[in-house]
């Protein structure tokens, strides 16, 4: 989520790639299993998969993983607006010398 939300801030657009596709997919993936088998939701003390529930929980689980995600994104644009400074400079000495050591 870091790295969408620092162009978000850094660029005021998203420049979606296949990386950060990944990375959201990827993202969706644990938000979903931490919702599902770790009991970090609405749905209490249960584990679930999708062939063994009513389409109400599949609907409070895609709900509750969004809500993850959102919350995940929404923490990363505060840190990162929060040390917005040294991430300009960062990125540029990495324009300037290429890779840091």
């Amino acid at each position: 989520m870091g790295g969408r939300a620092a162009e978000k801030i850094m660029y005021r657009q998203n420049i979606t790639d296949i990386t950060s596709s990944s990375y959201l997919s990827k993202a969706t993936k644990l938000a979903k299993e931490v919702v599902t088998k770790h009991d970090f939701s609405k749905l209490g003390l249960m584990s679930c998969d999708d062939t063994t529930v009513s389409l109400e929980t599949k609907f409070i689980v895609e709900k509750e993983t969004k809500r993850l995600i959102e919350k995940a994104y929404r923490n990363a644009r505060r840190i990162i607006s929060s040390h917005k400074k040294e991430l300009e400079l960062l990125a540029s000495v990495l324009m300037e010398k290429e890779r840091l050591t």
